[in-house]
């Protein structure tokens, strides 16, 4: 799960709540909404939304309804980063409503499935959900899941370089 979340802080680009609004999510939709010609297409991590730089709030839910909240100061051209070895990245397509993330890898016993989507327009706000499970030998370890609500909060603090903001700052 922390994997997880260090996803999300490190790109600052993903969000949460576990109790939904449906307003947002219908913006959010809105935002990433593809023309019917492109649903489906495979993207590469280069086609995902750029971050706009600036402070970014993101609230992350775990599965168990724990709340962390992580502000960071995004950099300019800073990329969309997926984490992961070289040898297991997720695929990503277009979807009516934004992106889906999905993959499943295996090595030594060990196999991880993930699958999630990403919605928003990233210079506002933006959302992830994602599941991911794992498992040692056909036999469940972990099925773990998680949202992240990204909203975008104005410039980073004057000389602040990019990275968390600690409270108080």
């Amino acid at each position: 799960m922390r994997h997880l979340i260090t996803l999300a802080a490190a790109t600052a680009t993903l969000a949460v709540a576990s109790c939904s609004n449906p307003a947002t999510e219908t913006a959010d939709a809105a935002e990433t909404a593809a023309p019917a010609a492109d649903v489906g297409a495979v993207l590469t991590v280069a086609d995902l939304p750029k971050l706009r730089p600036g402070v970014w709030r993101n609230t992350v839910t775990d599965g168990d309804g724990e709340v962390e909240v992580i502000r960071q100061c995004v950099g300019p051209n800073e990329p969309f980063e997926l984490t992961g070895s070289s040898d297991c990245v997720p695929t990503l397509r277009r979807t009516a409503t934004g992106i889906s993330v999905s993959g499943q890898c295996a090595k030594d016993g060990l196999t991880t499935e993930i699958n999630g989507t990403i919605t928003g327009d990233y210079q506002a706000r933006g959302s992830m959900d994602i599941r991911l499970k794992v498992a040692r030998n056909g036999e469940p370890l972990a099925d773990m899941r998680m949202r992240n609500d990204s909203v975008y909060e104005g410039p980073c603090p004057a000389g602040h370089e990019p990275g968390l903001i600690q409270d108080g700052e």
